[in-house]
């Protein structure tokens, strides 16, 4: 499968997905984050999610990392 192909594959897979699953999903993935062992860096990369596009919601990390 090709990149554009797959972009499009999860993006309708997505655009199927209800909001609540996705503000779930954030949260779980959040959660998870903190058994990772990367607490101890200076420097993160994160990406901003587009509520248009219906992708995850990376608030809750941000929220994670402001508090560390």
């Amino acid at each position: 499968m090709l990149k554009k192909d797959l972009r499009t594959h999860f993006l309708e897979l997505r655009k199927n997905t209800s909001v609540s699953t996705i503000e779930d999903a954030s949260l779980t993935l959040a959660n998870k984050l903190l058994a990772v062992p990367i607490w101890d860096h200076i420097y993160y990369h994160i990406f901003l999610h587009s509520t248009l596009k219906k992708e995850i919601d990376t608030g809750p990390i941000i929220t994670l990392l402001r508090g560390k």
